[in-house]
């Protein structure tokens, strides 16, 4: 419940791009209205932008490389609709894309049958997340490459605070 972010020393608003500032506000308003006794001291907002395309064993490939190409995803995350969304701002043609239940476990057969869709689709790459390629441990589908979009979190909001505060909270060297 958002009364269990009273007690956060912090609060980060992820994909904070996905909602205009308005919406920000009103959110940050809420966590205020719900915290009236005790508010988390640091504020900070935040982005998911892709860095690289990952490979298993292979070398990376440039985020470029789905600028216009057919590409067969799956994902099994939390948000599977946002990877797509981010698939798509890179330019990505998606040809076929396969949403799992977030850590899914992927059997030998489930890897056949994803190799096959990306056939079928005539995809040129197949894409997946990090989290998901830890787990699937291949550089390819049967001759079409895998790659894993990287992500990092740019904190766009409140870093300055958020770097003390874990300053602060986090004991030094020595």
């Amino acid at each position: 419940p958002l009364a269990g972010l009273c007690r956060a020393d912090a609060v980060v608003l992820t994909r904070a791009d996905a909602v205009d500032a308005a919406t920000r506000r009103d959110i940050r308003a809420a966590l205020r209205a719900a915290c009236r006794h005790r508010q988390p001291g640091v504020w900070a907002e935040s982005q998911h932008r892709p860095v690289a395309l990952r490979r298993w064993t292979a070398d990376p490939l440039e985020l470029e490389t789905l600028r216009g190409r057919r590409v067969a995803a799956f994902a099994g995350i939390g948000n599977p609709a946002a990877f797509r969304a981010t698939l798509t701002a890179l330019g990505a043609d998606v040809v076929d894309f396969h949403a799992l239940a977030d850590h899914h476990d992927y059997a030998a057969t489930e890897l056949a049958t994803l190799a096959a869709r990306a056939r079928a689709a005539r995809a040129d790459v197949v894409v997946t997340t990090l989290k998901d390629l830890v787990k699937v441990r291949r550089d390819e589908f049967e001759g079409v490459p895998l790659a894993a979009v990287e992500i990092a979190i740019h904190v766009t909001a409140g870093e300055a605070e958020l770097v003390d505060l874990v300053g602060r909270s986090v004991p030094g060297p020595g």
